[in-house]
């Protein structure tokens, strides 16, 4: 169902045992929230129908439509910030973990893309504009904002969560970031490996979650969850009721 819905912002006092993960993708972005070390909220913000428009009509770089769409794209973004600083508010979530962005720059530079993903990291994603806006709102609102080593951080939440892959993502990097960056636990920037039902008879044989990740990469097994496949319910809103916006919004529920 489409519907539109806003989170009222809360004047409190932020609450250390809350904080948020999120995980960056080209053209979707995932969010989490925990307190107490338990998920309360996991959201994803979509930009799918933007990147689709631009890379389905083929628009020329310099056509005015493409010149739109680019604007249109920045503008969303912004939108999408100022959620998730709305939603830090709501919430009263004194952290934020987020990717570390030279780290995943490193990633990328040395995956193999065909041609549409390549333009979507390249000419589309506007990664770093996101960062910096969504920092400068947090910073006034007092909010922390830590990076976090991504590394297997989508395969290692994929296989432990019934979410979309960002919202996956997003949970591992909330769970890493609080044990490494906050509580100190050097030996948990990995979580125990205990995976959902369907992995756990090829899991039983590995103790180390990049060896496990070789063996899916080897065996060429699909472990991203899609919408498809969610085993969560949810419900789909407009970014934004006060525009015509491109963004939907997915809340998932238990």
């Amino acid at each position: 169902t489409l519907f539109r819905s806003e989170f009222k912002e809360c004047e409190s006092e932020l609450n250390e045992s809350v904080y948020m993960g999120i995980d960056l993708n080209p053209d979707t972005i995932g969010i989490s929230v925990f307190r107490n070390e338990k998920i309360i909220h996991v959201q994803e913000f979509s930009l799918k129908i933007i990147f689709d428009k631009i890379l389905n009509d083929k628009f020329n770089s310099d056509s005015n439509k493409m010149k739109y769409f680019q604007n249109k794209l920045k503008f969303e973004t912004f939108e999408i910030s100022k959620s998730i600083t709305s939603l830090t508010k709501y919430f009263n979530c004194k952290t934020v973990f987020i990717e570390d962005l030279k780290f995943k720059q490193k990633l990328n530079k040395e995956q193999k893309y065909n041609h549409v993903g390549n333009r979507k990291c390249k000419n589309l994603w506007k990664r770093e504009l996101f960062i910096q806006n969504l920092t400068k709102r947090l910073n006034i609102s007092g909010i922390k904002l830590y990076s976090v080593n991504p590394a297997y951080s989508s395969f290692v939440g994929n296989l432990q969560h019934d979410y979309t892959d960002a919202v996956n993502a997003s949970i591992e990097i909330a769970r890493r970031g609080f044990e490494y960056r906050i509580k100190k636990n050097k030996n948990g920037f990995y979580p125990n490996l205990m995976v959902k039902h369907q992995w756990k008879e090829m899991a039983a044989r590995f103790t180390d979650w990049k060896k496990f990740y070789f063996e899916i990469k080897n065996l060429k097994l699909k472990y991203r969850v899609s919408l498809d496949e969610v085993n969560h319910s949810f419900n789909v809103f407009e970014q934004n009721s006060s525009h015509k916006s491109m963004i939907l919004n997915y809340i998932f529920y238990d």
